[in-house]
Parts: structure tokens; sequence; C-alpha cells
């Protein structure tokens, strides 16, 4: 007699990785909208740095410049 998964085995197993699937993936879907939000908090961290050094070197806040370029490349 050949050894070998009978149908029902591989049912079990299907439903079982199912089961694991359905918790791990709102999981991983929730990790990365953390990373994300992270991240977003970061980069505001350094922009909030960066106007604040310009505060400091220039003594007023940056004016708008309508031609969309920058005046202090440096300090970006």
């Amino acid at each position: 007699m050949k050894k070998a998964f009978t149908i029902i085995e591989i049912v079990m197993v299907m439903i079982i990785l199912g089961v694991l699937a359905s918790l791990a993936i709102p999981k991983l879907v929730a990790t990365k909208v953390d990373a994300k939000v992270a991240k977003a908090v970061i980069n505001m961290k350094m922009h909030i740095n960066k106007v604040s050094a310009y505060y400091t070197i220039n003594g007023k806040f940056a004016t708008s410049n309508s031609g969309g370029g920058c005046k202090t490349i440096a300090l970006l």
C-alpha cells in the first residue's frame, strides 16, 4: 500500500493555513500603516528642524518663492 496524504489531511492543512493567514494579514497591514506614520513623523520633525535652523541663521522665516527655487539649499 502506498503512503500518501488523504484528501481530508490536505483539506485540514489548507484550513489551518487559511486561519493562520487570516490572523497574520491584518497584523502585517497594521504594521505597514504604523511604519508609514512613523516615517511621516520623522519627516515632519526633520522639516521643523530645517525651518528652525533657517530662522536661527536669518532671524526670520522664509518667504514664499514663486519661482519654485530654494534660496537656502545648504540647509536642505
